[in-house]
């Protein structure tokens, strides 16, 4: 994967891009799990360290969508960038938002379980309204991969 930009405390990352490749959506999920693993461990250190009373705990939140997008170099010739766009951008985006609403760390789609293959853990939390579309997100917390430790 890439990390393609970031916006505000958010980072956009892509798998597959610019060269296709097969396991896009099982490296994402692998990536995903590992964020979830050095989140947890940041969340314990800065629990530990910052004891100031009234200090939000340390969480974040990972959105996994996959799906057809336009990739490429977008802009003009005095400002262009290479990047992704598409309702599979912004679709990981409200996925992302999720977290936050059903209080776990990372969503995927089940466009995403679908593509990753087999041996992935994950709990079904139902499919959701998103904002800009009319069709539900069917969303999964991602608990494990079996080639992941």
């Amino acid at each position: 994967g890439s990390i393609d930009k970031f916006i505000g405390d958010t980072v956009m990352a892509e798998f597959g891009t610019p060269e296709h490749h097969p396991m896009h959506a099982r490296a994402a999920l692998r990536a995903a799990l590992k964020l979830k693993r050095h989140a947890q461990t940041f969340a314990e250190r800065y629990k530990k360290h910052y004891t100031q009373p009234g200090l939000p705990a340390f969480r974040i939140g990972v959105g996994v969508h996959t799906g057809e997008a336009i990739v490429g170099s977008i802009g003009t010739r005095r400002r262009s960038e290479f990047t992704v766009i598409g309702d599979v951008v912004n679709v990981a985006a409200r996925v992302e938002g999720l977290t936050k609403d059903l209080g776990v760390t990372v969503l995927a789609t089940r466009e995403c379980i679908a593509a990753a293959g087999t041996g992935v853990v994950a709990d079904d939390k139902g499919t959701h309204a998103v904002k800009g579309r009319s069709k539900l997100v069917h969303v999964f917390a991602l608990q494990s991969l079996e080639d992941y430790l």
